[in-house]
């Protein structure tokens, strides 16, 4: 699925690559640092049997519950929102008077954060001093874009409505899934190594870094599966030395310090403490049959891919 609320760090462009080396087996699955869904949405249904998400920015499982609850009042308030700047502007006061106890409240939450997400610089947060997406001359169509997001809202809403949501400390709701028949999936901001400048709402220093790859550790030693994805850096691979790597090339437009094009591209890292023969590989992704010559060429350039990665 695309994006249905962008994120800064998500990883909705190479979520395939990332679920083939997801494991077969567990019964939950788990994720801590859920931001936008970006991988969650692309979990094949039936691969597990419950899931449990998580995110320390109450504004954001807020409006992933109000999209759970009441999504046609979602949709219908996000068709009828404008993609201006002034609105942009004007959401940027998140919870500024609202009753967030009241359901209309929520809603009107739930609608400002994705009018900031979804038209706002590559999903930059509060905390990352964050932009009016403006379309250049030879730019995408970013108001049909943002209006297109809403279209996925139903899709959505259904896959959240087997799923808890919580909003506590990462660490911490990691460690409630510390067993077997878990598998845990992280996602956490970049370590401060690894990047310039800071982006996120919350962002955790190099102490909490280590303090998870730790939590990581017992999670092996109690029988979860865990796989954690980040920019490499030395001491995720001192702490988690032995656990298995792979890498995937990804496009980041919002960069910082990148000078050029090429410079935009980065190479994302998975550690992960299963073996490959665990993995689900591409079997699960769904059989489509070409109709035409287009579809034809459009699915060789897929197998072509997928061939080349494994």
């Amino acid at each position: 699925m695309s994006k249905v609320l962008p994120y800064l760090g998500g990883k909705s462009q190479i979520a395939s690559e990332i679920i083939s080396h997801f494991p077969k087996g567990p019964k939950c699955y788990v994720e801590p640092f859920f931001g936008g869904g970006g991988i969650f949405f692309s979990v094949p249904d039936g691969l597990y049997q419950s899931k449990c998400v998580n995110d320390i920015n109450n504004n954001v499982m807020t409006f992933f519950r109000v999209l759970r609850d009441r999504k046609e009042d979602l949709e219908r308030v996000c068709r009828l929102t404008p993609y201006a700047k002034e609105e942009w502007n004007f959401c940027g006061q998140l919870a500024s008077g609202l009753n967030l106890s009241s359901p209309e409240g929520e809603l009107e939450l739930a609608r400002r954060l994705w009018v900031r997400q979804s038209q706002g610089f590559a999903g930059r947060q509060e905390g990352g001093n964050p932009c009016w997406a403006r379309k250049g001359a030879k730019g995408p169509d970013l108001a049909l874009r943002a209006a297109n997001s809403v279209d996925l809202f139903a899709e959505a809403a259904q896959q959240l409505v087997r799923t808890e949501i919580d909003c506590i400390d990462a660490l911490e709701f990691i460690g409630k899934y510390a067993g077997a028949n878990c598998f845990i999936y992280e996602d956490p901001p970049y370590h401060p190594s690894t990047r310039i400048g800071q982006s996120y709402d919350h962002e955790p220093d190099e102490a909490w870094h280590e303090e998870l790859c730790k939590l990581n550790l017992k999670c092996s030693e109690a029988g979860a599966l865990v796989a954690l994805s980040g920019y490499d850096n030395r001491p995720y691979n001192d702490i988690l030395k032995g656990w298995r790597k792979v890498a995937f090339t990804r496009y980041a437009p919002s960069a910082m310090g990148a000078k050029s094009e090429e410079d935009k591209h980065r190479t994302e890292v998975m550690w992960m403490n299963y073996p490959a023969t665990s993995e689900i590989g591409t079997s699960w992704f769904p059989q489509v049959k070409a109709t035409n010559s287009r579809e034809k060429a459009l699915l060789a350039g897929i197998k072509r891919g997928a061939h080349k990665n494994h």
